[in-house]
């Protein structure tokens, strides 16, 4: 008389398969996980070099068209006065940061400051000013920045309204 089930060397198979099959999927559910995780990442750098280059640019539009009060004027670096402070913003080890507080152009420091990093992952930033009489027309800002190991880069065209955000 024969016993109805499985013999062991069935089981065994059975056990087999389910395990391939198991780790296959395991498989394809982490590469799937990887790589939405990059394009997340992707996407949260991309987003934070635009809000950096945003805030740069509501501050530069807030700026004052008088090139006097402009105490610092480079191409990576740009110092401006306020009605009551100092702004400025440059690249320090591949992070945008925003200086807020009192500059000394003559000894080029700051006696007093508030510095933020806006922004990772930023390779280089660049300021070109057009000035027509002491007075400055236009700020371009641009900055390059590397998400995912890929080259990225924004551009703002800004007129500086003496203060005024509008």
């Amino acid at each position: 008389m024969r016993v109805q089930g499985f013999s062991l060397i069935e089981c065994l198979v059975y056990i087999l398969l389910l395990t391939i099959l198991t780790s296959m999927t395991f498989t394809w559910v982490a590469s799937v996980h990887k790589r939405l995780t990059c394009i997340g990442t992707a996407c949260n750098q991309t987003t934070q070099l635009y809000a950096a280059h945003d805030a740069l640019a509501r501050d530069l539009a807030c700026a004052s068209k008088n090139k006097e009060q402009w105490k610092k004027i480079t191409d990576s670096c740009c110092i401006w006065s306020t009605n009551n402070r100092d702004i400025c913003w440059q690249l320090e080890d591949r992070k945008l940061v925003r200086l807020a507080g009192t500059y000394n152009a003559t000894t080029q420091s700051w006696q007093k400051k508030v510095k933020n990093i806006v922004a990772t992952g930023v390779k280089k930033i660049e300021f070109i000013l057009i000035v027509n009489n002491g007075q400055i027309q236009v700020v371009t800002s641009q900055l390059d920045g590397t998400v995912n190991n890929k080259e990225y880069s924004t551009m703002r065209t800004v007129v500086p309204k003496n203060g005024l955000l509008i």
